[in-house]
């Protein structure tokens, strides 16, 4: 595992735990969501260059 995954790994649990601490309920993201987030961060990657 790379570094980068680890830390993306940690980022998410922290981001998870800090959302369970303001007591929002969250719902787990579908994969289908995930790759909508992908595709926009790519568009917004591709805009800046």
């Amino acid at each position: 595992m790379s570094q980068d995954q680890v830390k993306s790994d940690q980022d998410k649990s922290k981001e998870q735990q800090q959302q369970q601490q303001d007591g929002k309920e969250f719902e787990p993201k579908t994969p289908e969501q995930n790759d909508v987030e992908k595709v926009n961060q790519n568009d917004k990657n591709e805009k800046k260059s």
